[in-house]
C-alpha cells in the first residue's frame, strides 16, 4: 500500500509512488502508464482519484508507523522535531527522521518545515496551530564572537535537546564539522556539526544533570577546535 489514504489524486500518488521507488530504481514509468497499470493491481481509478481496498497491516515499516503517529498526535500537520520527538520515544535514530520524510511516500511537505500525511486535506488553522506549537523547540540562542578565537553560543535546552542531545545549530552552521567536547579538561569525544544540527551532547548532559530550561554555553575554541561547555542557569532555580 503506497498511500495510507484510500482515495487521492494520481498526481499525488505517482509523486508518493516515485519517492518509494527511489529506494531501488532511478525513475519510475510516466504517469499515464502508472494510471492504465493500477487496475491491474487492485486499484480502481476514477476522474484521477486513486482508491484500494488494500490493507497497511504489516505493510509499513517501524518509521513509517512512528510518523503517522507522530502527525496524528499533533493535529494532522507536525514539524520535523515533533517527528523526531516520536520516533526517539521508539528507539529510532535522528537519521531515520530524515530518511523516512525523504523517501516514504505516506508523507508530505506542507509549508516550510512541516509535514502531512498524503491524501489528507488540512486548512491553514491547522498549519498556524503547528507554528504556534514550535515555541516550545525555542532555544533563544545568543552566538557572540570574541577576540580571544571561541565563538560563544548560549541557549536554552528545549525538550528536544534534553531528550536526545542533538541541540539546533543554524546560527553557529559555519562552524560545521567535527570539534573535541571538553568539560573540565576532560575529553568527552567529538560532536559534529551540519547545516541544522549539533549532535552527541547526550552523554555530557546526563552527567551534568541538564534539565530543560537549563541555560547553558557553547564555548567554540576555533584555534585547536574544541568545544567547551558550562550552565549558565539552571531552568528550576
Amino acid at each position: 500500500m503506497l498511500a495510507v489514504n484510500s482515495n487521492i489524486n494520481i498526481d499525488n500518488f505517482h509523486d508518493g509512488l516515485r519517492r518509494h521507488a527511489s529506494r531501488f530504481y532511478a525513475g519510475i514509468a510516466p504517469i499515464y502508464v502508472v494510471e492504465h497499470i493500477l487496475p491491474v493491481l487492485g486499484f480502481d481509478v476514477r476522474e484521477s482519484k486513486v482508491s484500494t481496498p488494500l490493507s497497511t497491516v504489516g505493510v509499513l515499516s517501524k518509521s513509517e508507523q512512528c510518523l503517522i503517529s507522530a502527525i496524528n498526535k499533533n493535529g494532522g500537520v507536525a514539524s520535523f522535531l515533533e517527528i523526531a520527538e516520536e520516533f526517539f520515544l521508539h528507539s529510532l535514530s535522528l537519521p531515520a527522521v530524515s530518511v523516512t520524510l525523504k523517501r516514504s511516500p505516506i508523507a508530505e511537505k506542507v509549508n516550510e518545515g512541516f509535514h502531512k500525511l498524503r491524501g489528507i486535506d488540512i486548512s491553514w488553522q491547522q498549519i498556524e496551530d503547528a507554528q504556534k506549537r514550535q515555541k516550545r523547540f525555542a532555544q533563544d540562542e545568543e552566538v557572540t564572537h570574541g577576540l580571544d578565537g571561541v565563538v560563544r553560543m548560549k541557549f536554552t535546552v528545549n525538550s528536544y535537546a534534553f531528550l536526545t542531545g542533538v541541540i539546533g545549530a543554524y546560527s553557529v552552521r559555519e562552524m560545521s564539522g567535527s570539534w573535541s567536547l571538553v568539560y573540565k579538561n576532560k575529553l568527552y569525544g567529538e560532536v559534529k556539526i551540519d547545516e541544522s544540527y549539533l549532535w552527541s551532547l547526550a552523554k555530557l548532559f546526563k552527567e551534568l544533570g541538564v534539565k530543560m530550561g537549563d541555560r547553558m554555553e557553547l564555548g567554540f575554541n576555533t584555534w585547536n577546535r574544541s568545544l567547551s561547555i558550562k550552565r549558565i542557569k539552571n531552568g528550576s532555580s
